[in-house]
């Protein structure tokens, strides 16, 4: 946010004078915005609006073209309420801005110490509350600038008509078109603050259909392709029902929210000691592990394997830890958003869903719930069937999240280094740095594995290197 918006007409000789004046106003430690290299009519849509917004003054330097500018008179509109104008030139503002005293910089040639130039900063501090004077060694850096050639003179003639943009229904309807769907809050206030009635009740309706969904614990993700979640805010926990894809052959992520869980169990020594973790933010994760049409698009220079079992839905296997971080990388570029292998701590907590189970579902298992060794039992459940073979990711029912096959199928890569136990281990959910960095943690279980490996709590590990017919990996993404 700046403290001064610095609205002129954009030409070449006035440039000079804005980056010399921002320049003085940036030694008194006042922050300024400028549109320069920039057409007005061309960046005010993306930009100007915002910035007009959250500016603490707005300043039109009057001159013989700003007074006629459709674009400089809309900005001094939008920003009425906290205007410090100034003049460059002896004309007189547009008939909405005459009442509003303007600073004299008629006849300024850029010197710093001019009189004309010292008396408006001092006007623009006192409104600002900051020090009337700048740090001597900030003035001693302006003072070798060249001097500037004064704006010429013109007649003091009224200016020409102006078309009253606030009233512009062409220019507001495009307004209205362009943020119709944005959750801009400074576009939509423009809008519902000074667009004609039927484009400032619709900014105002969005607005407080914005604020109900914010009440609602909804957060915005922006994403190519969305599912279940209205225009893309999205109920964290709600993945059974509401997920994204930001590329059209990425995978599936659903919103898992904030929270505090019990990390551990006291069934072996590397799960102990149970710990509190807080995930403090929602975060994305994959609603399934990475498939083989998911790699495949990629193009990657690795090749990995299906094992004559079939690609498509099958999750992704004989891939390395290297190589489901080459995939994130991949995905981030292509994106711009930042893919990653989840921590340790987020993993867990994302399989448990919210349960403190040895599963998200109970402390027994079956083969109708997850894809192992069928022939081993845990939890006085009864034997099943063994596969031999993984199955699609999406065999099973998700958890409460959204998330399926957290348990059995395939092991996930994790992005932690191993430790022996969790004694010293981070609370907040981040990756634990240290460790043995010759091995890479896996959590799930596969289905080549007995029930007791695919709980919520265990732990295992392998080199970074291994690629395995039963290790794949789940991404998340920062939001």
């Amino acid at each position: 946010m700046a403290d001064v918006f610095i609205s002129y007409r954009n030409t070449p000789e006035r440039r000079f004078f804005v980056r010399r004046l921002a320049a003085i106003l940036r030694a008194y430690n006042v922050s300024v915005w400028w549109d320069y290299g920039l057409e007005a009519g061309e960046s005010f849509r993306a930009q100007i609006t915002g910035e007009l917004a959250k500016a603490r003054i707005v300043s039109p330097l009057w001159c013989a073209q700003s007074v006629v500018s459709k674009w400089v008179a809309m900005e001094a509109e939008l920003g009425k309420d906290k205007l410090v104008p100034a003049r460059l030139q002896k004309v007189r503002p547009p008939q909405a801005f005459e009442a509003i005293q303007a600073a004299d910089l008629i006849g300024w040639d850029g010197a710093i110490g001019h009189p004309r130039v010292v008396a408006f900063v001092r006007k623009i501090c006192e409104r600002l509350g900051k020090p009337p004077h700048a740090p001597t060694d900030m003035i001693e850096e302006l003072t070798d600038l060249r001097a500037l050639t004064p704006l010429p003179e013109v007649e003091g003639a009224a200016p020409g008509p102006v078309s009253a943009p606030a009233h512009d229904f062409g220019f507001w309807k495009a307004e209205w078109e362009a943020y119709r769907a944005s959750d801009d809050p400074a576009a939509l206030r423009a809008i519902a603050e000074h667009a004609p009635p039927y484009f400032a009740d619709k900014a105002r309706a969005r607005m407080d259909e914005i604020k109900a969904r914010e009440a609602d614990g909804r957060i915005k993700v922006g994403a190519k392709i969305i599912h279940g979640a209205p225009d893309g805010w999205f109920k964290p926990g709600a993945g059974k029902s509401e997920w994204f894809k930001d590329h059209e052959h990425g995978p599936e992520m659903v919103v898992v929210p904030p929270g505090q869980f019990m990390m551990g169990s006291n069934d072996y020594d590397s799960e102990k000691p149970p710990h509190k973790v807080t995930i403090k933010a929602p975060l994305a994760v994959g609603r399934f592990a990475s498939t083989f049409d998911e790699w495949d698009a990629a193009g990657l220079a690795h090749k990995p394997s299906d094992q004559g079992w079939g690609r498509g839905k099958q999750p992704v296997i004989n891939v390395s830890w290297e190589d489901a971080k080459a995939y994130a990388k991949w995905l981030s570029q292509k994106t711009g958003e930042t893919y990653r292998l989840l921590s340790e701590a987020e993993w867990e907590y994302v399989a448990r869903a919210g349960t403190t189970t040895a599963f998200w579902w109970g402390d027994s298992i079956s083969t109708q719930e997850a894809n192992y060794d069928g022939n081993h039992t845990f939890g006085g459940g009864q034997k099943g069937e063994y596969r031999q073979r993984t199955v699609p990711v999406d065999s099973f029912a998700p958890n409460p999240w959204g998330l399926h096959q957290v348990h059995g199928n395939v092991w996930e890569w994790i992005e932690d280094n191993w430790h022996a136990d969790y004694k010293g281990a981070p609370q907040g959910g981040s990756v634990w740095q240290g460790g043995d960095v010759s091995l890479r943690v896996l959590r799930g279980g596969s289905w080549l594995n007995n029930p007791d490996y695919c709980r919520s709590a265990y732990r295992n590990w392998v080199p970074p290197v291994n690629r395995s017919i039963n290790v794949g990996f789940r991404l998340a993404r920062t939001l």
